[in-house]
């Protein structure tokens, strides 16, 4: 259980992180790293064309089920709180 708070809590860190060093230059990879968290495995066709992965619908597209409201209320709360 310990640990499980834990992780909540290093991931949070590396969100407010991320969202704490995005610049213009930068907006591309941290938007990247951001939809990493937030969509996990979630993958466009084209991205994973990128990626050289087969596009199978069932693990790459977004439902609502897939999307972690945990992630999402930090990044919304970190915005805020620069606003």
């Amino acid at each position: 259980m310990q640990k499980k708070v834990s992780m909540a809590k290093n991931e949070g860190q590396k969100i407010r992180l991320i969202l704490n060093v995005i610049t213009p230059d930068n907006l591309d990879k941290k938007f990247k790293e951001l939809r990493a968290f937030q969509f996990d495995d979630m993958m466009s066709k084209e991205e994973c064309e990128e990626a050289k992965i087969t596009y199978d619908e069932e693990v790459h597209k977004l439902t609502d089920e897939k999307i972690r409201a945990d992630i999402l209320e930090t990044i919304v709360q970190n915005i805020f709180r620069k606003a």
